[in-house]
């Protein structure tokens, strides 16, 4: 659920330090959700697997590797959700 959208929802807050190097990674499900041909799921291991494999790349090639992975797994499939996603390093 979006924040804001709902008065009556209630969300918790933390603060969290991040350190030289460290990378904030902002989704949202489509990412995760999206199905291939054959219905199989992006999935969240999938995308750990990339920001892992992305993690001393500039921001802009972290999101840059996850769509270009995105749009391999689904192939020609259609996209049903919208696909966002944010990247932050703290240099």
């Amino acid at each position: 659920m979006v924040p804001g959208l709902d008065d009556a929802l209630q969300f918790d807050q933390r603060h969290v330090s991040l350190d030289a190097g460290d990378v904030l990674i902002v989704y949202t499900d489509g990412l995760t959700d999206a199905l291939n041909a054959r219905g199989e799921e992006s999935g969240v291991e999938r995308l750990q697997r990339v920001c892992a494999e992305n993690r001393h790349s500039p921001a802009e090639q972290v999101v840059a590797a996850l769509r270009d992975q995105l749009l391999a797994f689904v192939g020609d499939a259609p996209l049903a959700d919208d696909c966002t996603v944010v990247v932050a390093k703290r240099v």
